[in-house]
């Protein structure tokens, strides 16, 4: 299942270095309800900006920082998330709190420092 990840540099940092990181938060569309007409990819639009909202106020409004990746069912029992970085499939980024960019998950390493300004 595809889950979004509020975070900080620091985090995706960790997750690059180590292979994983763990987290106690995460958002999936299973979590909301949604009108039976809106589709699973405006359901994970809705959820990726919710994500991206809350990594606003996590990094004192200068960027949203969001993780998506894709996780077994067994790990969304678990309360604390262990996500190892074969799992990500990207990262979504905002500057300005609306627009959402998608970087994959080989192009990570290089947002790194434009995150961190």
């Amino acid at each position: 299942m595809r889950v979004y990840i509020a975070c900080e540099v620091p985090a995706i940092k960790e997750l690059l270095a180590l292979g994983q990181a763990k987290f106690q938060e995460y958002l999936t569309p299973d979590q909301f309800d949604f009108d039976s007409e809106v589709d699973q990819e405006s359901r994970e639009h809705l959820i990726s900006q919710l994500a991206a909202d809350d990594s606003l106020a996590l990094n004192s409004g200068r960027i949203g920082l969001v993780i998506a990746a894709d996780l077994s069912e067994i790990q969304l029992i678990d309360e604390n998330l262990t996500l190892s970085m074969d799992q990500v499939a990207g990262v979504l980024a905002s500057k300005d709190g609306e627009e959402l960019s998608w970087f994959a998950s080989d192009e990570i390493q290089f947002q790194l420092s434009e995150w961190e300004k």
